[in-house]
């Protein structure tokens, strides 16, 4: 009984760095990336007529991609809810280490916040909302 428990908590702390074989960064680095990017949206993109709800992102190592799954938030002064977009994903290609992500644990790396922020602007373009 005891190699059974050793052998399931091996596996859940496992899960913690990496979801499936495929994932190029452990569950810790994607979320400071994502934290990262929600970070700096204040300074960026959130100044304009959106809000922003970054929702996941992924990395595949097999692709050599990322995606980033966010939605457009808009206010309105006549409704005291948020209408949300429908769901955006930006991909990020040639992307095979975290360094091309984060430049140190809290700052972006400036090229992948270029390719983010053109992304974003170019969806921005043509978002829909959620009625």
């Amino acid at each position: 009984m005891k190699h059974i428990i050793f052998i399931v908590t091996l596996i859940s702390c496992t899960n913690i760095f990496a979801a499936t074989a495929n994932d190029l960064f452990s569950a810790v680095q994607k979320n400071a990336a994502l934290q990262a990017i929600d970070s700096i949206c204040g300074d960026t993109w959130c100044e304009g007529d959106y809000n922003f709800r970054f929702n996941e992102f992924t990395c595949d190592k097999k692709e050599k991609s990322c995606e980033l799954n966010f939605q457009f938030i808009k206010s309105t002064e006549k409704s005291e809810m948020d209408i949300y977009s429908l769901p955006q994903t930006c991909r990020i290609l040639n992307i095979n280490s975290f360094h091309q992500i984060m430049d140190t644990k809290y700052s972006l790396n400036e090229e992948f916040y270029e390719e983010v922020s053109n992304c974003i602007n170019e969806k921005e373009a043509h978002v829909e909302f959620l009625n």
